[in-house]
């Protein structure tokens, strides 16, 4: 005969049964989200890294190193050498000429290392900016420069040098009596001159079809406008006189 299990239990425990326990259900763990590579981080670097570019409008490249920024120029001809790369996981500031900074988040940090022909030009003093301070060097032999993405890289820098019609064609403008004129140079003859423009922006070959190019002015004195028809300057706007 099978007795009931509230009977056998009165049998055997002489109580009423006791409730059965059932252990806790274990928390799931909480999530863990891996990054991934950075794959424009390794693209860039295999692309740069350990190669030489050629600086867009004889630069300047600026330098940030002991609470100033200093300007670096040389010859469009002559490259700079890129040493590496990184990227920035906060905040860092590009400074720019008459614009205030511009902020960029997770940049990527270029290192470069210009040719003795370069040369320390005008400087300014940049305070003990926390958005400055990641490109602190000693010094400006070598140094970081900021960029937002490649297509930004791809504005200042050219991974094969002048050919020898465009070094033809600009060299009247790096003499010491240049007298020279814009009119009638391309935009690509303008970008290797002058760099690339303050408006318009966007990427390079957007940047390269636009019918005029300006670069910011003295506030209150007007701009830098070069007005393009069919690819060549026809008209330049300068700023008024500084008293």
């Amino acid at each position: 005969m099978t007795l009931p299990l509230t009977l056998l239990a009165l049998l055997l425990g002489g109580g009423q049964a006791r409730p059965v326990q059932v252990p806790p259900a274990k928390a799931a763990a909480p999530a863990t989200v891996t990054a991934g590579p950075d794959t424009e981080l390794a693209r860039l670097r295999a692309r740069y890294v350990g190669k030489e570019v050629w600086v867009y409008g004889d630069a300047p490249l600026h330098c940030y190193t002991k609470n100033r920024v200093v300007d670096i120029s040389g010859p469009f001809t002559e490259p700079v050498r890129v040493v590496g790369l990184q990227r920035w996981s906060g905040t860092v500031s590009r400074t720019r000429r008459v614009l205030p900074e511009l902020p960029i988040k997770n940049a990527l940090l270029l290192r470069v290392r210009p040719p003795d022909s370069f040369k320390e030009g005008s400087w300014g003093m940049a305070g003990d900016s926390a958005s400055l301070r990641p490109l602190e060097g000693t010094g400006c032999r070598e140094f970081l420069l900021p960029f937002v993405n490649g297509a930004d890289m791809l504005q200042f820098f050219s991974l094969t040098p002048p050919d020898a019609a465009m070094r033809k064609a600009l060299a009247p403008f790096h003499k010491p009596d240049n007298s020279a004129s814009i009119i009638g140079l391309s935009h690509q003859q303008v970008l290797w001159l002058r760099g690339v423009p303050d408006e318009p922006r966007g990427n390079l070959p957007t940047i390269l079809q636009a019918p005029a190019w300006m670069w910011y002015g003295p506030p209150g004195y007007g701009d830098f406008v070069f007005h393009f028809q069919n690819d060549r300057v026809v008209k330049v706007e300068a700023p008024s006189a500084m008293p």
